[in-house]
């Protein structure tokens, strides 16, 4: 797993620019001018980090994207690869014989109206009531994180209902329908989660159509390291 800086310099980010496909600077291009400059430097770095496990250039990483809008990594070398974005902060991870899927969401106040979203279980709803009212908000965030994370991994996305998965708001990595889901050490305002599944488990796999509650794995987060694009386009160890 990679944290990258997504508010790059002109130059660094024609360089970024240039190891992207076509298609790719396209979709780019849809957005505003800062969507725009984050897409690009956030593809780069997914770019680089497969780069680094195919040993080749990020340019030449078999980078497509699946029917369900899912990064994937053509060809035989088993990768697995995911990103998330918030503001000027980028997460990536790569997986050998894994699926994995990440998210990185920012810190807002709490607000009652969350309740009636639609994406909470009555679980945790009830769960997040329990808690003090200052300690509404990370939550939360926590554990729409964790949804967002196996929902990718799954590559299935929001055509699942959140409600079906209960990650919890545990800093603690804990096991959810089959994927281990775990917190990540992110800048302040922030909270990441990553999901993984089992070894060689790389196809689309089916969730489980009604929820699970966590069951607890190691007591401590993971932190990604940091990934620096260089003006050639590639990293720094």
């Amino acid at each position: 797993m990679w944290q990258v800086a997504l508010d790059l310099p002109d130059d660094a980010l024609a360089a970024a620019s240039a190891v992207l496909s076509a298609t790719e600077r396209a979709r780019a291009d849809r957005g505003t001018e800062s969507v725009r400059r984050r897409r690009i430097a956030l593809r780069a770095a997914l770019r680089t980090a497969a780069a680094r496990e195919l040993g080749c250039s990020p340019a030449e990483v078999p980078l497509r994207t699946g029917e369900s809008g899912r990064p994937e990594v053509a060809g035989p070398a088993e990768l697995d690869v995911t990103c998330s974005s918030s503001g000027a902060v980028g997460l990536v991870a790569v997986g050998r014989g894994v699926r994995v899927g990440i998210d990185l969401e920012r810190v807002t106040p709490w607000a009652p109206e969350v309740l009636a979203e639609g994406w909470l279980s009555d679980a945790e709803v009830a769960a997040l009531l329990a808690l003090p009212a200052r300690a509404r908000g990370i939550a939360a965030a926590r554990v729409w994180a964790g949804k967002e994370a196996v929902l990718k991994a799954v590559g299935c996305g929001l055509t699942v209902a959140p409600t079906l998965v209960e990650p919890g708001f545990a800093t603690t990595p804990v096991q959810v329908a089959g994927w281990t889901v775990a917190g990540l050490a992110t800048p302040p305002g922030t909270v990441g989660r990553i999901a993984c599944s089992r070894p060689r488990a790389l196809g689309p796999r089916a969730l489980s159509p009604r929820a699970l509650s966590p069951r607890p794995l190691r007591p401590r987060p993971l932190v990604p390291r940091p990934l620096d694009l260089d003006p050639a386009g590639g990293s720094t160890p």
